[in-house]
């Protein structure tokens, strides 16, 4: 699902705790560039689910960083194999 706020996370709240807003319990803070995964659990006669992960633009760009860390490194490796030494 993709969307802008407020209506994202009024979305996103409302398949999660299926709770009058009144009621709220809580609130969903999704930042720009942000990403979360809901499970779905129903459709009918409301659509309902969980909540799996909820990451910020900071953890995003830390994740980033680590896999271009270790795609460098396997490419380093490879072209020392290329390179026929054998240094690890």
């Amino acid at each position: 699902m993709i969307g802008h706020e407020p209506y994202l996370s009024n979305i996103m709240y409302d398949m999660i705790f299926q709770k009058n807003r009144v009621n709220q319990l809580g609130r969903i803070s999704l930042k720009k560039a942000g990403l979360a995964k809901i499970r779905v659990i129903s459709l009918t006669p409301n659509i309902s689910g969980e909540l799996r992960w909820l990451l910020t633009p900071r953890i995003l760009k830390l994740l980033e960083k680590g896999s271009s860390k270790s795609k460098s490194s396997a490419a380093n490796k490879k072209k020392e194999k290329v390179s026929g030494t054998d240094k690890v």
